[in-house]
């Protein structure tokens, strides 16, 4: 359950960017789209590929 909400909180403090957020906390974009999924976190989020 923690990872959850650190993953949806990770995800607003970066504004919905996918990079940012993987970046915060360490992880892939790949483990992040795992945790998004998981969670079923609105996938209406911002794509940034720098």
């Amino acid at each position: 359950m923690f990872q959850g909400i650190f993953s949806i909180s990770c995800f607003q403090y970066c504004s919905g960017y996918r990079a940012k957020t993987a970046e915060y906390p360490g992880i892939s974009r790949r483990c992040l789209q795992y945790k998004i999924k998981e969670y079923h976190i609105s996938s209406q989020c911002h794509y940034d590929e720098s």
